[in-house]
């Protein structure tokens, strides 16, 4: 050998192929831990969404059973199990913790009928096509009065103005 040819030691040089395998390897492997952090993101947020959903429509759901379904003096009634519509009074006297849905429509009525106030479950009262006049304050009694129908009385228009503020129990007044 020459003396002066000097011996370096060769150390092997990664392959340009082996260096970009590398960092396609790095790049995959950060790729697929971000989609499994996003899917995990996603899955979380559903899932949070789906409880906050069943929570809602379980409490819509609750709070409507408690609507149709009630305890009075007379005990308990579930107007939903037995949807009967009472077109008498005399009908509807002969078990007055049924009567949820009550129609009095054209029967030629001045005033509201004093029975009215017995029917402690009472949700619907049809009174249209009659002679009534007055809303008596009484009707704040009714606590599960939901719908009254009073069209084609003669009330007058101040009464049918302050109808919902008088009786802010009762959600639907038509006139």
């Amino acid at each position: 050998m020459d003396e002066n040819t000097s011996q370096t030691p060769i150390t092997p040089q990664p392959a340009q192929g082996s260096r970009l395998t590398l960092a396609f390897r790095l790049a995959l492997a950060i790729v697929f831990v971000g989609l499994l952090v996003g899917t995990a993101y996603v899955l979380s947020i559903n899932k949070n969404a789906q409880t906050t959903t069943g929570q809602k429509e379980a409490s819509q759901k609750n709070a409507a059973s408690k609507q149709n379904y009630t305890t009075t003096a007379y005990g308990t009634y579930d107007c939903i199990k037995d949807p009967k519509i009472f077109t008498s009074l005399q009908e509807a006297e002969k078990d007055p913790k049924k009567v949820c849905f009550l129609n009095l429509a054209g029967q030629h009525l001045t005033q509201f009928p004093p029975e009215i106030f017995e029917f402690k479950n009472i949700r619907t009262l049809i009174l249209s096509n009659n002679n009534i006049q007055d809303l008596p304050k009484s009707l704040t009694q009714l606590k599960y009065l939901q719908t009254l129908i009073l069209k084609n009385n003669p009330i007058n228009k101040d009464k049918q103005k302050n109808a919902h503020t008088l009786f802010p129990q009762i959600g639907v007044i038509e006139f």
